[in-house]
């Protein structure tokens, strides 16, 4: 009988597959998410609109963007402002995303004193599991963009969801506030929120996934959210926006000093802090308590993944040069390409920018930049790849090795009066030039076959100073520091 009832059950799943196996999400798929809490014991049905790109499926599948609509917004129609699927507000912005827009209770998502109870946190967990089944959809780039009462909710999910395809969380114009970081850490609600409890009932301490990406917009003239921090309308006390970020780029390894300036890029301009190489970004911007098109086209370019810049990057390449270090690159296929900013980085994983080259924006070309004076060591280069409407790529980091420290030390190093610059070889012919901390030179000298050369720094004021030897076995460089 066993084996009769396994026959007949291999056979019905033959011609009729289990439910979620194979299954395709389409615009028409109805996603039933329903969740009850105390106060709403009947239960409620989020309404949940989809939106799939036409044309073939991407290896791997489409990535799919979870939009969270703003407090008194929907998805499914226009209250307080348009909603997210709309094309002026996200819809054009991540075209090649699968875009899925749940509708909170009361139009609103629950952080603590809003409308809503509701356990919105465990329903959009419910529903990134449920993305994951279907075959059209990537599961590994599952991504969460909340606006204002909705980016409070992404933070919230920022925090508190443990699903590793869950890849990149954008936030726009609500950093975090007091209730999800206090006292040096994360937190999450041990259970309802309650405006009237320390914290709002933010009582648990929580820690975020640190392989995932965060963005966050935030704009210095938002009316509503307080830019430089502190209590807002909404009813929360929110963290200083860059500071917000550099507390999520700490948690994530980054052990350096909060950002205090940043690349300025776009029109109207935004300025960009970045950290960890990108995994997280912090944007401030001035368009108020909303995104403008500088902002949504960054989101565009950091989502990536389905969204190719028209540019194509032939080559590139450094070299070191009596200047300092050359990078030549060359492009085919610029399409409206704004420009190009140089990156920077001592150990191939945190860069900075120290320049920018505008881009031609059409046809094939070459550029170059040199990176003058650099100290000795191994240097790691990249481009950031601006296009017009925002959208930034990178290419891959090449590195070079300027100067030999073996070859060149000094003593004493700090020094007050007299210091000696050390050769491993005899050079025959040299220049040694040493330049002030702005670049200034401060001395330039010829020197014949020797072994060592006496720098007098008597009448030099305190401070680092850039050493370069420039030699027939190449050129050379060493800091000194000048303390007396």
């Amino acid at each position: 009988m066993n084996l009769l009832i396994f026959r007949i059950f291999s056979a019905v799943l033959l011609i009729c597959p289990l439910i979620g196996y194979s299954q395709i999400l389409t615009n028409s798929t109805n996603i039933s998410i329903t969740k009850t809490w105390s106060s709403n014991t009947s239960g409620y049905t989020y309404p949940i609109s989809i939106t799939v790109p036409s044309g073939s499926v991407p290896q791997g599948g489409f990535p799919v963007c979870i939009l969270l609509h703003g407090n008194g917004s929907q998805n499914l129609g226009k209250l307080a402002g348009p909603p997210m699927l709309s094309q002026n507000q996200f819809g054009s912005v991540l075209n090649c995303h699968i875009l899925v827009a749940p509708t909170g209770f009361e139009n609103s998502w629950n952080i603590c004193a809003e409308n809503s109870d509701a356990p919105d946190v465990e329903m959009i967990n419910d529903l990134i599991n449920n993305l994951q089944t279907y075959t059209n959809v990537n599961p590994k780039k599952i991504r969460v963009l909340g606006t204002s009462n909705g980016a409070g909710l992404a933070n919230r999910i920022f925090i508190e969801n443990k699903n590793s395809g869950l890849d990149i969380v954008c936030a726009v114009v609500s950093p975090l506030n007091d209730f999800q970081y206090h006292s040096g850490n994360f937190y999450k609600p041990s259970g309802i929120t309650d405006a009237k409890s320390s914290y709002c009932g933010y009582d648990v301490v929580a820690s975020p996934l640190a392989t995932r990406k965060y963005l966050s917009i935030s704009n210095a003239n938002d009316p509503i959210i307080p830019y430089l921090g502190g209590t807002s309308v909404v009813g929360a006390n929110f963290l200083p926006a860059e500071t917000a970020a550099f507390n999520i780029a700490t948690f994530k390894g980054y052990s350096g000093s909060i950002l205090t300036s940043g690349t300025t890029m776009g029109s109207p301009a935004i300025t960009e802090y970045s950290y960890l190489s990108g995994n997280v970004v912090h944007i401030k911007g001035t368009a108020g308590h909303a995104a403008d098109a500088t902002e949504k086209g960054y989101i565009k370019g950091y989502f990536s993944n389905c969204v190719a810049l028209p540019i194509v990057l032939l080559s590139f390449s450094c070299k070191r040069t009596q200047q300092g270090i050359l990078l030549n690159w060359s492009t085919a296929n610029e399409v409206n390409s704004s420009k190009f900013i140089i990156q920077q980085s001592i150990d191939g994983s945190e860069f900075n920018s120290i320049g920018t080259v505008k881009a031609i924006g059409s046809g094939s070309n070459s550029y170059e930049f040199t990176d003058n004076n650099p100290a000795n060591g191994i240097y790691y280069y990249r481009l950031q790849i601006i296009d017009k409407d925002g959208s930034s790529s990178y290419s891959k980091a090449v590195s070079v090795n300027f100067g030999d420290q073996e070859f060149l030390s000094i003593s004493p190093n700090p020094v007050k009066d007299f210091a000696i610059i050390n050769f491993s070889k005899t050079v025959d012919k040299a220049t040694i030039a040493v330049y002030d901390i702005t670049g200034k030179t401060v001395l330039t000298q010829a020197i014949n076959s020797t072994n060592a050369y006496k720098l007098n720094t008597q009448t030099w004021t305190n401070g680092v100073y850039k050493i370069t030897v420039h030699t027939t076995r190449g050129i050379f460089n060493a800091k000194l520091l000048i303390n007396k």
